[in-house]
């Protein structure tokens, strides 16, 4: 998974800058050894659809919010695995993650499938209604009102210990 999602990231740069080093596979056992054309190919896969999914997911802000239980999963087995490519193990991962308070983008993370799989099983489970992405609700406190600065109690309280010391001196 790591070498897949470090690839689909690195085909996604526009420009950049980049160092080859050529090393000795002496010591490494043929399973992990990955065949260049098709790693490849299978990145070139993950960037044609990620457009597709990134339609379906446009801000990781949104809220992952399960609508029904895990038992779910297995009456929904068959299209979570043909639609996201994963196991019915790793979509439950995701799934669990997923409790309504977290992100969309919190949601992939915890769930350690990489952003493209991640995105791929949320937006799966979404289609299915397994999972409602939801904006997260806006602060109706007056401090966070549009047109006045947010004053965070770390702020006010690292403002605090600067007058403090300024005054001890």
């Amino acid at each position: 998974l790591l070498n897949k999602e470090t690839l689909f990231e690195l085909f996604g740069f526009r420009d950049g800058n980049f160092l080859f080093r050529p090393e000795s596979t002496r010591g490494v056992s043929e399973s992990e050894l990955l065949g260049t054309e098709g790693v490849l190919l299978d990145t070139m896969r993950m960037r044609d659809e990620w457009p597709g999914l990134a339609r379906q997911l446009p801000d990781g802000s949104v809220l992952a919010v399960p609508r029904r239980g895990v038992e779910a999963l297995q009456e929904q087995e068959e299209a979570l695995v043909a639609e996201s490519g994963l196991t019915l193990g790793q979509i439950e991962r995701l799934f669990t993650a997923a409790d309504g308070a977290r992100s969309a983008r919190r949601v992939i993370a915890r769930s350690r499938l990489g952003t493209f799989n991640g995105t791929r099983a949320l937006t799966a489970l979404a289609r299915l209604g397994l999972v409602a992405l939801e904006q997260p609700p806006v602060a109706a406190d007056a401090e966070t009102a549009p047109g006045r600065p947010r004053t965070g109690w770390k702020r006010v309280l690292a403002t605090l210990a600067v007058a403090g010391a300024v005054l001890f001196l």
